[in-house]
């Protein structure tokens, strides 16, 4: 609950300035490189490289776990991207400590309530950006 709020605080602290948007997205490029901006195999690969693997290992090490003894849950939605065999054998080979668990279909908003607030304010804000909409 407490990260939750830091999360939301940051969120909304960033919002406060466009400035501060883009430098958010400015360090996260690495999984955003799309031609039309939508998630592909690469940046679902390249998240769980750059975003998730790092956080996972920094706290085990904050914890005191052992990595790749301590599983970590990565609650997913039912984007057909998750599901793609080829990156779950990505998951299963280069990081069998993480467990996928899907969320069933039509209850993102339940499972997943950062999907429709916190993401929708960082989506938003990076369209004000980009002028995309």
């Amino acid at each position: 609950m407490v990260e939750n709020f830091h999360i939301r605080s940051f969120i909304t602290d960033a919002a406060r300035s466009a400035e501060s948007v883009k430098s958010i997205f400015a360090n996260i490029g690495s999984w955003s490189v799309t031609e039309n901006h939508w998630s592909d195999a690469y940046t679902s690969k390249t998240y769980i490289q750059d975003i998730v693997d790092p956080y996972y290992r920094a706290t085990c090490e904050k914890l005191g776990k052992s990595v790749g003894k301590q599983k970590l849950v990565l609650l997913v939605d039912c984007w057909w991207g998750w599901r793609d065999e080829g990156f779950r054998q990505f998951i299963r080979l280069r990081f069998p400590y993480i467990q996928l668990l899907f969320v069933p279909a039509r209850c993102t908003p339940v499972a997943q309530p950062n999907d429709c607030g916190v993401i929708a304010i960082l989506k938003g804000n990076f369209f004000k950006i980009q002028d995309i909409r």
